[in-house]
């Protein structure tokens, strides 16, 4: 069967009740994506689940990936919120960034289904969750920015974040992969930040 918004641009909600509906579809897909792998959810369940007709689930969420791309950006801003309240402002700066990006990794650590999901749906998306991808990217910048005392960051420090979130995203893929230990993975992303950031706060 032919999905039934493929070829499609995803809809934006531009009421309440909109963004409502798409919220909780977002919900239904983590509390799914927590429970199985991407391959055994089925957007049927996640309509049923969020109790939509299917063609509205795919009025919002094109695809798969793009329904977990959706979710990273929700899990993301989520993140960001709640971890940036634990910064110890008598910390370095890049040691504040460590300590946040921590927090981020040990909680995407516990839930390895849905985290594994949102990686391979944003790094397999392509175009189709470009924009989904780029608001992930603007949380990300917002957070370390806060955490290093920086309002607008020079071209170098600019790519400087970016080093330091593909880092965060490579230690988080191969402790998911049980490639290395949680102990190796703090140590060095702790390594990378004070080596990365040490001398960018101002």
């Amino acid at each position: 069967m032919p999905r039934v918004a493929e070829g499609r641009a995803a809809a934006e909600p531009t009421s309440a009740v909109q963004r409502e509906r798409r919220d909780g579809i977002l919900r239904a897909a983590a509390e799914l994506g927590t429970e199985n792998s991407l391959d055994a959810v089925q957007m049927t369940e996640v309509a049923t689940r969020a109790g939509v007709a299917l063609g509205t689930l795919y009025r919002y969420f094109p695809s798969k990936a793009h329904l977990f791309a959706g979710v990273m950006v929700a899990e993301v801003e989520s993140l960001s919120g709640s971890i940036a309240r634990f910064a110890d402002p008598a910390k370095a700066p890049h040691e504040r960034v460590a300590d946040v990006l921590w927090r981020a990794t040990r909680s995407l650590l516990n839930k390895p289904k849905l985290t594994t999901s949102m990686l391979r749906s944003a790094s397999a998306g392509g175009a189709e969750v470009a924009a989904e991808l780029g608001r992930i990217d603007e949380q990300f910048n917002a957070l370390l920015l806060e955490m290093l005392g920086i309002d607008v960051p020079t071209v170098e420090e600019a790519a400087i974040l970016r080093l330091v979130q593909l880092m965060w995203l490579g230690l988080l893929q191969a402790t998911l992969g049980a490639r290395m230990s949680m102990r190796e993975a703090e140590s060095d992303l702790r390594t990378g930040c004070r080596v990365m950031l040490g001398s960018v706060a101002r």
